[in-house]
């Protein structure tokens, strides 16, 4: 799944219960964060993705100010596979350099998101 919509991502990430249970269906999920279009946005999307048993790494891209990350279901792929992935796909792309780093505390994600680099 590819996610770029532009700030909405918080609002669809803040819906509860059983109306995320499409994300045990994930295998891979790219997404960039808006956080200065929707304040919070980005810290509900990666608490979403986390309280949902998925790894999600930190990928930046210097071509944008966004913050993207890759996401993987844990049912489905194994967090070796989705740190492999990720970096396969940052190879593919010339434009892309960096690490693919884990994400394990959403509150906190953000601000940590520059060190990766």
């Amino acid at each position: 799944v590819k996610m770029d919509v532009e700030g909405a991502e918080g609002t669809i990430f803040a819906a509860g219960g059983g109306e995320l249970q499409w994300l045990n269906g994930v295998r891979f999920l790219y997404f960039e964060a808006h956080e200065g279009m929707a304040p919070g946005s980005e810290a509900r999307t990666l608490a979403a993705l986390l309280s949902h048993n998925m790894t999600v790494l930190a990928a930046p891209d210097e071509r944008v100010s966004d913050h993207i990350y890759f996401a993987c279901g844990r049912r489905s792929v194994a967090d070796a596979l989705c740190t492999a992935t990720c970096m396969q796909w940052r190879a593919s792309s010339r434009a892309l350099q960096g690490m693919c780093a884990a994400v394990t505390d959403a509150a906190t994600a953000g601000a940590a998101y520059s060190s990766v680099w």
